[in-house]
């Protein structure tokens, strides 16, 4: 493959890395998946898809070469007609706009129709793993990441999808509580490298790559900037493992917000011994599910950590779909749920960083999350309840699938 001769080189040794945690975290990304570490680079953090994709619009009027996108959720609706409006005024005047999208996750409401819309208007569109008539087990792979690369100055991931409940025009499942990233300098060049390296495999059309990458501006600021992903291409489980490195690290405290809490035993039992050693151990999820039976396994496995100490959450009346985990030292912002899909069966993606900035924007978008949550005491345990045990017992079967 052409991406092969752009694998950015190991240069951490010229890295001032805030801690060893960190530092072992990067060795980690760049043995098992090859996600280079940046500095001279910036961010900034958004606590909702309204300011996401608010930002997100401003960049794309201002594009002047190319805007990529990968979705695992593309929808007919407000959201994604003010996107396409500017994506088609810029393909018209020359710039390269590309589309990547998940065949399974966009099944519901990507019509026809648009996608027609969106071909006709120069836009070049792509789905990942189309589905046939016929199930086979390939099907199961999906394309969960969210990626946006523009003029390779500018890059975003999160949790979002381009889908009118993401920014709360539609209510779906009361409040829609998101997040997502924005970066700028050095480290956009590793988004570039995993896009193009996913459009590569899908279009089978190698291309040069070096007309995407090194035009960002450098930004003054020391900090370090991974973009990484995970998916069947890679050997080692990347989105558990920066996780687990996460975890293991925490000394002060471990902040966890995630739609879904199906985890292995090796994950569970890392996250006790935090909080017997008396690390504050925080766990956020949803009050209101979008799929009751995974809920179920979530809140039981979330319940069970009470008991040494963990702290759980519901945000009130709300559906919450961040993916972040933040310690004293780092966060990770992405794409990638606190389960076993997201683990081993899809293609994911994320930012780890140690920027202060970034940190210090995630810690208080937790502590207004969860001034609006209720705490999950020995009280309102639903795994009180014996029926409950017995059914989530059964479920748990099924776990690895949901």
């Amino acid at each position: 493959a052409v991406y092969e001769k752009y694998e950015p080189i190991n240069d951490s040794e010229n890295l001032e890395f805030s801690t060893c945690s960190v530092k072992e975290t990067s060795n980690l990304l760049y043995s098992a998946g090859k996600f280079k570490s940046y500095d001279k680079s910036n961010g900034e953090y958004f606590p909702s898809g309204e300011l996401f994709f608010d930002d997100v619009i401003d960049e794309i009027k201002k594009a002047k070469k190319f805007i990529f996108l990968e979705f695992f959720i593309i929808s007919d609706g407000i959201l994604l007609d003010m996107i396409l409006e500017q994506l088609i005024i810029k393909a018209k005047n020359g710039v390269d706009v590309r589309i990547i999208y998940d065949d399974l996750g966009s099944s519901k409401n990507f019509s026809h129709k648009t996608k027609k819309r969106i071909k006709d208007g120069g836009i070049l569109l792509k789905p990942f793993n189309k589905l046939s008539p016929i199930f086979h087990l390939s099907h199961n792979f999906r394309d969960h990441r969210k990626i946006i690369v523009i003029d390779g100055k500018v890059a975003y991931t999160g949790g979002t999808n381009i889908a009118d409940e993401y920014i709360n025009v539609k209510k779906i499942h009361g409040y829609w509580k998101d997040n997502g990233v924005k970066i700028t300098g050095q480290a956009v060049d590793g988004f570039t490298l995993i896009y193009l390296k996913q459009w590569e495999v899908l279009t089978k059309n190698k291309q040069e790559y070096s007309q995407f990458l090194n035009l960002y501006t450098e930004e003054q600021n020391k900090s370090i900037f991974i973009p990484y992903a995970d998916g069947l291409e890679y050997i080692h489980p990347i989105g558990r493992s920066v996780y687990e490195n996460m975890i293991l690290s925490a000394n002060k405290f471990l902040f966890i917000m995630t739609p879904y809490f199906v985890i292995d035993d090796g994950i569970t039992n890392l996250i006790i011994n935090k909080a017997l050693s008396g690390i504050d151990v925080r766990i956020i999820l949803p009050a209101v599910p979008d799929k009751k039976f995974v809920y179920t396994v979530t809140r039981n496995n979330a319940e069970k950590l009470i008991d040494y100490g963990v702290k759980v959450y519901t945000m009130k009346d709300s559906f919450v779909h961040s993916k972040v985990v933040l310690t004293e030292d780092a966060v990770s912002v992405g794409s990638i749920n606190m389960d076993l899909r997201s683990f081993y069966q899809q293609f994911e993606s994320a930012l780890y960083t140690d920027d202060k900035k970034i940190c210090d924007s995630v810690l208080e978008d937790f502590n207004n999350t969860f001034s609006k949550c209720e705490q999950i005491t020995q009280k309102n345990k639903w795994s009180k309840n014996i029926f409950y045990r017995m059914f989530v017992g059964a479920m748990q079967v099924f776990a690895p699938f949901m």
